[in-house]
Parts: C-alpha cells; structure tokens; sequence
C-alpha cells in the first residue's frame, strides 16, 4: 500500500484489542436495531393509521440498512483479524504499520448515522405514544 511510509506503527497486540473493541461496538449497534424493530413491531400492532406505517416502513428500512452497514464492518474486521493471526504466527512481527483511519473511520462514520436514526426514532416513538 502507498499509505504504508506514513502510518503509524502498533504493537500487534493493540491492534487486536482495537479490533475487539470495534467488534463490541458492531455488537452493540446490532442489539440496538433489534430492540428497535421490536418497538416497531408494538407501534404496528397499535396503529394502522397511513401515516404512522409509513414512518414505520421508512425505520425499518433504516435499520436494514444500518445492519447491513455493521456486516460490511464486522467482515472488514474479521478480515483483518484474519491478517494478524497469519502474520502472527511469525515470532519476528511485534508491531505493524497501520493505516490513517481505516476501520475506525468507518464505524465512526456509521455510529453517527445510527445514533441520529435514534434520535430521530425516539422523537417517532414519544409522538406515537
């Protein structure tokens, strides 16, 4: 990679930790859509009204999309991690460059997008309730 002369370098054993704690937020996010679909689910049985199941189809549809976001994550991470193990099998590789960003940014990127879907949702739940 070109990035490669300006990355920082990490200890192999950090760079696992950060992945685990990418893989706890991934975990998290994922428990959170579920607990949202089920709210879904009670407003649903609550309400037939067309405009309160069109909110309802528009959040479903942002939590598929917000899973789909942390696959796409979770398979980068696991990916990488996959990496590691390979080069850790290497006793001379202790530290490894890594790159600006990269899978950190991305899960920044979608934890904002879902915390505003959140907030958005709430305000969905407290006007329905």
């Amino acid at each position: 990679m070109s990035n490669h002369s300006t990355a920082a370098l990490e200890p192999v054993l950090t760079i696992h930790k950060r992945l685990n704690e990418l893989n706890s937020v991934i975990s998290f996010c994922r428990d959170e859509l579920k607990i949202y679909q089920r709210r879904l689910e009670e407003v649903v049985s609550k309400n037939t009204g067309k405009d309160i199941l069109a909110q309802v189809e528009h959040f479903q549809n942002q939590f598929i999309l917000q899973g789909e976001q942390l696959d796409v994550l979770e398979h980068k991470v696991n990916l990488r991690r996959n990496e590691l193990e390979k080069l850790g099998k290497d006793p001379a590789i202790g530290a490894l460059r890594v790159p600006e960003g990269g899978l950190e940014d991305e899960l920044k990127a979608t934890e904002q997008n879902h915390t505003e879907t959140r907030k958005q949702f709430y305000r969905f739940l407290a006007n329905v309730y």
